[in-house]
């Protein structure tokens, strides 16, 4: 008598889940608008914390419009290098310092960015890992178009209008930490949405199993 293969027994939809409690949210930057296109927009840091689900370093920025007084808050990707007595600007005018956010026009060769946009106003698409950056190689045709160093070493071209944050993001010895058991690892692969363990169909034969030889 036969018995069910995995593929049937996994089903369309799946069985495995991810907790949507514990995960805290999309991060993205500010709505692209007149502030930060002519000028710029000061944020104060007021907590930093980690997605149990993505494993991403965050941190939450609180601004406030100078003219309307309006408050509202952004869980951006964190860098290393910040802390919360510090302040983040976001804008085209902002200075060239760790953390700020601008367009990649205003940002000097060699410089290693992350969390970028892929078009501008996107709020932030590559290089969002743990220890991730990407390097700016050189601006083409009169800065409308940025050659990028991707993570993976591929090199792509940018609208130079789309914003990023400049430095690496935080976290970067995440993947030094053994996991020491198997139940660690299993939780891991659990948040992901992913198999654990992944056992050999030819060794779940009885003439192949390593007990039986």
């Amino acid at each position: 008598m036969g018995k069910l293969i995995t593929s049937q027994r996994k089903g369309k939809v799946g069985i495995f889940k991810i907790k949507k409690k514990s995960n805290l949210g999309k991060t993205s930057y500010r709505t692209l608008d007149y502030i930060e296109k002519c000028n710029r927009i000061r944020g104060k840091i007021k907590k930093f914390f980690i997605n149990p689900i993505t494993k991403q370093p965050i941190v939450r920025v609180e601004f406030c419009d100078s003219t309307t007084k309006i408050r509202s808050s952004e869980s951006f990707i964190s860098v290393s290098g910040l802390s919360t007595t510090q302040s983040i600007l976001c804008g085209s005018k902002s200075s060239i310092k760790v953390g700020n956010v601008l367009p990649l026009f205003r940002i000097k060769l060699g410089c290693s960015i992350s969390n970028l946009e892929e078009f501008p106003g996107s709020g932030g698409n590559i290089s969002k890992s743990s220890g991730t950056f990407c390097g700016i190689m050189t601006h083409l045709s009169d800065k409308i178009l940025t050659k990028i160093k991707l993570p993976s070493n591929k090199i792509k071209c940018i609208d130079s209008k789309a914003r990023c944050t400049i430095g690496v993001v935080s976290n970067c010895g995440k993947l030094d930490i053994p996991l020491m058991k198997a139940g660690s690892s299993y939780y891991k692969h659990k948040n992901r949405l992913k198999r654990f363990p992944k056992v050999f169909k030819k060794l779940q034969r009885q003439d192949q199993s390593p007990r039986t030889l």
